[in-house]
């Protein structure tokens, strides 16, 4: 839709919004003409690296644009533009990923994280037995609480551990990651020295994939071949780890990353769609926002999954396990998604990073 559709009869807070979006126009756009903050244009396809959401052939999204009218359009722009002005801002001036660092200890799996996006790493048999001592009982517990549940959700099998109240798995998790050469790779490629900053235990149930996708394909995938493709929505820095607590095969849910898709997004596409996954938008929203500020970081679900973009997504998408690692590292940036277990169960910490203070 033309922002100046919005121009008749509109107050002040109304004016701000568009003055925004054309002030965008002039500073974020000027270098690059295919954008255009008035409406959609044929070019929008090239500005995005990834696949562009299909908000009007997707028949399951019929019954949220029906609501869409210009109160919803000025009400999606008001909440999305100042989002995004700071966070592309931010995007512009943040410290980029370290692609030719060398380090000695860990120089393999920083070479990995750099040219695919993710790397495998395994653990120490002392490290290993350490830390699942510590977390498998409570995740065991965990999964039985699942087991009672007609339909289980995410949340149903995520908590958030404390660092004081399980400062022993904290310190078990560290030691191991230094042991390994793990923190050293992720600060190398992030330019700081990071530290465990949170630690989430998952537990994943083939009961509990059923209730989210239906059944899996003999790939392991739902019958919506696109489901749960994201990109992480947090900024800085880009680094993640998912540390396994049960052994992962190919049916067990296994971590799945689109090969050296974390160099594909620019500021400006990274900026928009992590502005919309944090703002939490409804896909009523998501309709009303002109195409280029649609686009989310959580897109599997709004792209066509026989769109030949997508298609070449999906061909260079890998599940990342060999039986041997317990450690999946990676550039969240990248297209990545997993947890669909077909057989059995998944368990797991899921591992953020910050960076350690200065002394």
């Amino acid at each position: 839709m033309a922002l100046n559709r919005l121009t008749p009869s509109i107050g002040r807070t109304d004016c701000d919004v568009v003055r925004r979006a054309r002030l965008i126009k002039v500073t974020v756009f000027s270098d690059t003409p295919r954008f255009d903050a008035e409406g959609p244009s044929s070019a929008d396809e090239g500005a995005f690296a990834l696949p562009m959401a299909d908000y009007e052939g997707l028949t399951w999204l019929a019954k949220y644009r029906k609501h869409v009218n210009d109160d919803v359009r000025r009400e999606a722009l008001a909440a999305f533009l100042p989002a995004f002005e700071e966070r592309y801002a931010q995007r512009l001036n943040m410290r980029q990923a370290n692609l030719t660092a060398r380090i000695g200890v860990g120089d393999g799996m920083l070479k990995e994280i750099q040219t695919r996006g993710c790397a495998l790493a395994a653990l120490s048999d002392a490290s290993r037995r350490r830390i699942r001592e510590l977390t498998v009982p409570m995740a065991a517990r965990m999964h039985e609480s699942l087991d009672l549940i007609e339909a289980p959700r995410f949340e149903n099998g995520h908590i958030r551990l404390d660092p004081a109240e399980h400062a022993d798995i904290f310190e078990a998790v560290s030691d191991a990651f230094e042991e390994t050469g793990l923190l050293a790779a992720l600060s190398a490629y992030s330019s700081k020295r990071l530290r465990l900053g949170s630690l989430g235990l998952q537990v994943n149930t083939a009961k509990e994939t059923r209730a989210r996708y239906g059944e899996l394909d003999r790939s392991g995938l739902p019958e919506r071949a696109t489901t749960y493709l994201h990109v992480d929505s947090n900024d800085w820095p880009c680094v993640k780890a998912l540390l396994y607590l049960s052994d992962v095969g190919p049916d067990q849910g296994p971590f799945r990353y689109v090969v050296s898709s974390h160099q594909l997004m620019g500021p400006f596409e990274a900026a928009v769609r992590k502005t919309n996954d944090k703002l939490r938008h409804s896909p009523v929203v998501l309709c009303a926002l002109p195409s280029r500020f649609a686009q989310h970081a959580n897109f599997g679900d709004y792209v066509d999954p026989a769109a030949p973009d997508v298609r070449r997504l999906l061909e260079r998408e890998d599940a990342v396990c060999d039986g041997r690692s317990d450690v999946v590292l990676f550039d969240n940036n990248g297209v990545h998604r997993g947890g669909f277990v077909r057989d059995g169960y998944r368990y797991m910490l899921q591992c953020m990073f910050v960076r350690t203070p200065k002394p």
